[in-house]
């Protein structure tokens, strides 16, 4: 449950060149804002969370696929590289960037010319994990992270982007490795068990909203194996377990 938004960049064509009189090129200034209210939040909002984003380039509608973001400004050049499955490596970097800068796609290492067709898109990927995962997390800790990554999120609002800014009102509980046992999750009231609230899960992952945790009294969780713990944003039930449905069906497929 991680919030993907679609932005559809400027064109890349897959015509190489020698010398490029212009470029696939975008302006800088809003991924950097966005990078730099991530990677330099003020203090009080990453002392529960750790905010992180991603950003994936892909090619469209069967153009080649970009393996790389140069950054232009003046005479200064940064190049910034894709993994193989599309994520910019080092983003964190762009913090430094002018805002009056460039970035520019390249394809086979190399800047390509701008044309009006749209051949490559980009999604952003944010998330927040919680820093300490020490098997017992109060409900007063949870709602701070929660409210500490919305406030993050709305800070992203003036930098440009013009999306509505949702905040986060749930919980992600995953093993801490990809093949890890599911963690097994005790609320607790004033040290006893409690009942809790509803728990989703789509496989080994496990949701659940802060606001039923609230009404259901129960004032700790604790998470017993290696796990990781995000804040995230609000979700419907009946998508989770719609979605389990889907991963069982083609579980049995396999095997079939």
């Amino acid at each position: 449950m991680r919030l993907f938004l679609s932005i559809l960049l400027l064109s890349v064509s897959a015509t190489q060149a020698l010398a490029v009189e212009n470029p696939s090129c975008t302006e800088a200034k809003d991924l950097v804002n966005v990078v730099k209210d991530f990677y330099q939040a003020d203090a009080e909002l990453t002392n529960v969370i750790q905010p992180t984003l991603s950003l994936t380039l892909t090619g469209a509608e069967g153009h080649p696929d970009p393996d790389g973001m140069r950054y232009i400004y003046g005479n200064e050049s940064v190049d910034l590289t894709l993994s193989e499955d599309g994520k910019v490596m080092d983003i964190e970097k762009a913090a430094n960037f002018e805002k009056d800068g460039k970035l520019c796609k390249l394809v086979n290492g190399a800047l390509v010319e701008d044309t009006e067709e749209d051949t490559a898109q980009a999604s952003m990927n944010f998330t927040f994990p919680f820093s300490d995962l020490d098997g017992e997390h109060s409900y007063d800790e949870l709602s701070e992270g929660a409210k500490d990554g919305s406030k993050v999120m709305k800070s992203l609002a003036p930098g440009g982007m013009g999306f509505v800014v949702p905040g986060l009102k749930a919980f992600i509980i995953r093993p801490a490795e990809e093949d890890g046992a599911k963690p097994v999750l005790t609320f607790l009231r004033k040290g006893e068990g409690n009942e809790g609230p509803e728990v989703s899960m789509v496989g080994t992952t496990q949701l659940f909203k802060i606001k039923d945790m609230k009404k259901s009294k129960a004032d700790t969780l604790r998470i017993e194996g290696a796990y990781t713990l995000e804040a995230t944003f609000n979700y419907k039930p009946e998508d989770i377990a719609a979605a389990e449905a889907r991963r069982l069906a083609v579980a049995e497929d396999a095997e079939e």
